[in-house]
């Protein structure tokens, strides 16, 4: 696969409920007979993870919305719209559902990134089908009044606050003006500030009714559960919601040439340099099974948990440039990011650092590791992937990143196997 030079960064110092559907196929299972998928007739794609070695059940719905699906103008809103979902309904209002959930030891969570949006929940197997039932009534009868809008903006504003006393967050927000100038994909998840307040109620409606809906949806269980129960259960609840018939269809505009090659920002708060090179890779959809498991394995081979890996022996034990070694494989809908990078001791001058870095990703490009090497990589990788596997909510939530990105079933548990 061509890898070719995207940037380089430096940083110095109510709706009513629809009619009911008659039967849901039964969940199918694909080889790995852990994983089961289907579909509901009103298009909520049912994807279970059988784990049953503990009595819980990890709980997540995706919305196949993200900030990269916003325009510009309209930053920030898919973030806004995760912060209100937990207003209420009519039917269980105010914190309803977080009083459930706390009540039988549960936890949830949500975000939003530029590809999705998630609502995460994990408690003991009992409590799922209320679980359902209160997630699905949210999905089409939420409640969203003036005051309850105006109490998530300051706590929106005040966690865009907050993002920015982040050295290293201001840097990667810069950096990504840097890479996608004037797309949506430049601009932080959370948005700008004069979008969020322009917004307005109509608008967040709007945007509700268009895509919380079960056919721009994902379910994904896992846990201790009977896949053919978790679809039966889904039935009674979310397969009483209606599908959008207005669900528009998924584009995003073509992703501009990076503005420039090389970023350097200075900061004072930062003693030392931290440099590091990203290749922007095409989106997950694109790329073979067979190049994303060399793709996530390639970090392996650099950062700083692989003592006996060449750019850490060499920059931090041998030479003694760098405190710290690392590497990253960023998955995304429209296209995915291949970092390296060091951070540099304090006596190393910026000009040798940018040195440093270009012999290095030279080396990383042009030299292949060796077998020791690599079988340690590869050890310490699978070692990782099995210590993942004894979650069920490490499973379920990594099945649902590459499933919303366009990832098939059958290429996640190919990926693995891989």
């Amino acid at each position: 696969m061509d890898l070719s030079l995207s940037r380089r960064g430096f940083l110095s110092g109510g709706i009513a409920l629809g009619a009911a559907s008659l039967f849901a196929r039964p969940a199918r299972a694909i080889p790995d007979p852990r994983y089961y998928e289907t579909a509901l007739s009103n298009g909520l794609r049912v994807v279970v993870y059988r784990d049953n070695r503990i009595p819980l059940v990890s709980h997540t719905l995706w919305y196949r919305v993200g900030a990269g699906d916003e325009q510009m103008g309209r930053t920030g809103l898919a973030h806004f719209f995760e912060h209100l979902m937990f207003k209420g309904t009519a039917l269980n209002p105010g914190a309803t559902f977080t009083r459930f959930v706390d009540r039988f030891g549960g936890y949830q969570n949500a975000f939003t990134d530029l590809d999705t949006t998630c609502y995460v929940q994990r408690l003991p197997k009992a409590h799922l089908p209320d679980l359902m039932r209160l997630e699905a009534d949210r999905m089409v009868n939420l409640e969203l009044t003036e005051s309850d809008i105006a109490t998530e903006l300051g706590a929106v504003l005040e966690e865009m606050r907050g993002a920015q006393t982040s050295v290293y967050r201001r840097f990667s927000d810069a950096l990504r003006q840097i890479q996608y100038p004037g797309h949506r994909l430049g601009v932080s998840v959370l948005g700008t500030e004069a979008d969020l307040r322009a917004m307005s109620r109509e608008t967040l409606i709007a945007f509700y009714r268009t895509y919380y809906a079960p056919n721009d949806a994902v379910l994904v269980v896992g846990g201790d559960v009977d896949p053919d129960a978790v679809v039966a259960l889904a039935e009674k609840t979310y397969g009483q919601v209606a599908a959008s018939p207005a669900l528009p269809t998924r584009r995003r505009a073509p992703l501009p040439a990076p503005a420039q090659k090389f970023f350097r920002q200075a900061s004072p708060e930062v003693a030392r340099s931290m440099l590091s090179t990203t290749y922007r890779l095409p989106g997950l959809a694109d790329i073979p099974v067979g190049d994303l498991a060399a793709l996530f394995m390639l970090p392996a081979l650099s950062n700083g948990t692989g003592y006996r890996n060449g750019a850490y022996r060499r920059l931090v034990q041998q030479d003694r440039v760098a405190t710290d070694v690392y590497g990253g494989f960023t998955i995304g809908l429209s296209a995915c990011d291949l970092t390296f990078g060091f951070q540099a001791t304090a006596d190393v001058s910026e000009a040798r650092a940018v040195r440093i870095l270009d012999e290095t990703t030279a080396i990383l490009r042009s030299h292949l590791p060796s077998d020791t090497t690599l079988a340690d990589a590869k050890t310490r990788y699978i070692a990782s992937d099995v210590r993942s596997d004894e979650s069920a909510q490490s499973v379920v939530q990594g099945m649902g990143t590459m499933l919303l990105r366009g990832a098939s079933l059958a290429t996640f548990t190919g990926f693995r196997g891989h």
